[in-house]
C-alpha cells in the first residue's frame, strides 16, 4: 500500500500558520537573498537570515514580505514596527474603531480610540512628558527639537496600540525611538550597529582602495615635504552660567509665579535649550529679564 507524504501545517485560532511549511520557506529565503542583493535593506537588516525573519513575521500579522522589510526593523534582536504601520494594521483589523486626533501642538498629542463598540479613552504624550524623561538632551535630541509634534504622535500611536490592540500587532509593540536606536528626523533607525562591527564593515570596503594606493606610492618613490599646517586662529569658548547663576534664575522665576514647567519651556522656546545650566552669560541676561516680569511669570502658570 502506497502512502503519500503530506506536510502537517498547525493553525492557530487566529487563522494563521503556526509553521511555515517548506515551500513556503524556500520561497521567503529566495525573497531576502535577492532583496540583499538588490540593496533594498534597512540599514538594521544585516542579511538574508534576518530578513527572512521580519518576512515571517509579518507574514503572521497580515503584511506582505515587501511591506514588512518596509517598515519592520531588527533593533537589538527585536522588531520594531514604523509608528504608522501600527495606525495601518489597526485599522486593517478593525475599520470601525475609533482612533483619531483630538489635539496636536508642540505643547503636546492627545489622541482618541477605542474598539468597536467601546467607550473611547484618551492617550496623551506631552512636551513635559518628553522633558522628564530627557528626550530633547538624548541621542535624538535632534528629532525631539524639530519636530516635537511627529515625535509626540509616534509615542501616543504606539502606547494605543499597546493598550488597546495587542491582539493586532502580537508582540510588536516598541518602535525604534523607545527602544533607544539612533533615528531621523522621519522616526526611522539610521544606525543600530556598535562601533566594531562599523568598523569592521568599513575596513573590508576600504581594503581593496588602501592597497591600492600604498602600491602606487611606493613605486612612485617620491618623497615629499610635509605641507605646512595651516594656521586656524582659536576661537575663545563661549562661557556657560555658573550654578549659583542658575539658581539665582530658578528663584526670581518662582518670586513671579513661573512653573518648572512653563520655565524650562520658555528656556526651549527662546534659547532652545533644556535647562538653564547650558545658557551662556548673554541668554542669561535675556532670561533674567523675562522671568523678572510678574505678568509674564503668571501667563506662564497653567
Amino acid at each position: 500500500m502506497e502512502i503519500e507524504n503530506k506536510e502537517m501545517t498547525v493553525v492557530n485560532p487566529a487563522g494563521f500558520a503556526l509553521l511555515p511549511t517548506q515551500e513556503q520557506i524556500k520561497t521567503q529565503l529566495q525573497i531576502a537573498d535577492q532583496l540583499q542583493k538588490s540593496g533594498f535593506f534597512p540599514d538594521t537588516i544585516k542579511n538574508p537570515g534576518q530578513a527572512f525573519a521580519v518576512i515571517q513575521y509579518g507574514q503572521e500579522i497580515g503584511l506582505s514580505p515587501m511591506v514588512a522589510l518596509a517598515n519592520i526593523y531588527n533593533i537589538q534582536g527585536r522588531p520594531s514596527p514604523k509608528p504608522e504601520i501600527l495606525h495601518a494594521l489597526i485599522r486593517m483589523k478593525f475599520p470601525k474603531a475609533i482612533l483619531r486626533p483630538v489635539e496636536e501642538s508642540s505643547k503636546g498629542v492627545t489622541w482618541e480610540a477605542a474598539r468597536p463598540g467601546d467607550p473611547a479613552s484618551k492617550f496623551s504624550f506631552t512636551w513635559e512628558d518628553a522633558l522628564r524623561a530627557e528626550l530633547p538632551s538624548g541621542k535624538n535630541a535632534h528629532s525631539w527639537k524639530k519636530y516635537p509634534k511627529n515625535m509626540m504622535r509616534a509615542r501616543v500611536i504606539a502606547d494605543i496600540a499597546r493598550a488597546l490592540f495587542p491582539d493586532v500587532i502580537l508582540g510588536l509593540s516598541w518602535t525604534p525611538d523607545e527602544l533607544d536606536a539612533t533615528v531621523d528626523l522621519a522616526g526611522n533607525p539610521v544606525d543600530v550597529s556598535p562601533p566594531s562591527a562599523k568598523k569592521e564593515r568599513l575596513t573590508k570596503k576600504e581594503s581593496a582602495a588602501m592597497k591600492t594606493a600604498q602600491a602606487e606610492a611606493l613605486d612612485a618613490q617620491v618623497v615629499e615635504a610635509p605641507a605646512a599646517a595651516p594656521i586656524v586662529e582659536e576661537q575663545p569658548a563661549e562661557i556657560r552660567i555658573t550654578k549659583e547663576q542658575a539658581k539665582e534664575m530658578f528663584h526670581a522665576a518662582k518670586k513671579n509665579g513661573w512653573t518648572e514647567g512653563g520655565l524650562k519651556e520658555m528656556l526651549f522656546d527662546h534659547f532652545k535649550v533644556v535647562s538653564s545650566g547650558e545658557l551662556t552669560l548673554e541668554q542669561y541676561e535675556k532670561a533674567m529679564r523675562i522671568v523678572s516680569e510678574p505678568e509674564l511669570g503668571a501667563s506662564a502658570q497653567p
